[in-house]
């Protein structure tokens, strides 16, 4: 009797030990399928984007370099004129970029959508650092006689000369470097050549009397720093 208990005590282990290397192994076949499923997805989700992603780069990155060098779009040489950049239209892109003619696409400065066709959430995005800006208009009426120097740099200034009687305007002069000159006398509006690296002192040669007035009016490019994003889907 003692016997048996011992054989009857000694087998429920053994059964035992056998169920928990069943559930073992269930767990690790769920495991196996699990990971492997993932694997394939993972594969499969890897295999698209490596057919998709360089196409769909490709056209974005052309059509950023294409709009950072727009000429329709500058302000000056490296600097897009903001207005432009917020009134573009999808048109205006492939105009520039060609290739973005059946792609989704949307355009974004600092964030803000301002071209969009279709839906290209989902596609490439690639962004450009730009200088954005617009041009400020100061205008100043001077004494010929005096020497007057501007407050902010530009590359655009004009002049509106009116001479008093018995005067003469000979030269205009920016920094002491004649930039118009008419022995004949100069009078009226005239594009007076400056260079935005540096501040700018107008003065006149002047006979006669060295009466009359100008109006110098400059146009000053304010810039600052913007991201610029494209992003081409199917």
């Amino acid at each position: 009797m003692n016997a048996d208990c011992r054989r009857s005590r000694g087998s429920v282990p053994r059964d035992g030990r056998g169920q928990a290397n069943l559930a073992a192994v269930a767990a690790s076949v769920v495991v196996l399928v699990t990971v492997t499923v993932l694997a394939v997805a993972i594969a499969e989700g890897a295999m698209v984007d490596a057919n998709r992603d360089p196409a769909d780069r490709r056209v974005a990155a052309t059509a950023a370099d294409r709009l950072v060098d727009a000429e329709s779009l500058a302000l000056r040489e490296g600097v897009l004129n903001r207005s432009a950049v917020e009134t573009l239209t999808a048109a205006d892109v492939d105009r520039l970029a060609p290739l973005t003619g059946d792609r989704s696409i949307r355009v974004a400065l600092d964030g803000e959508t301002v071209v969009e066709r279709g839906d290209p959430a989902g596609g490439v995005t690639v962004r450009r650092t730009v200088l954005v800006g617009f041009r400020d208009r100061r205008s100043r009426t001077v004494a010929l006689s005096e020497a007057t120097t501007l407050a902010a740099r530009t590359d655009r200034l004009t002049a509106d000369l009116d001479p008093g009687p018995n005067t003469t305007v000979e030269a205009v002069r920016v920094n002491d470097r004649i930039v118009l000159r008419d022995a004949d006398g100069l009078a009226g509006r005239h594009g007076v050549p400056v260079s935005r690296y540096a501040n700018a002192t107008v003065t006149f040669d002047l006979s006669g009397n060295s009466t009359g007035t100008a109006t110098l009016i400059a146009r000053p490019t304010n810039a600052s720093g913007a991201d610029l994003a494209v992003t081409v889907g199917d």
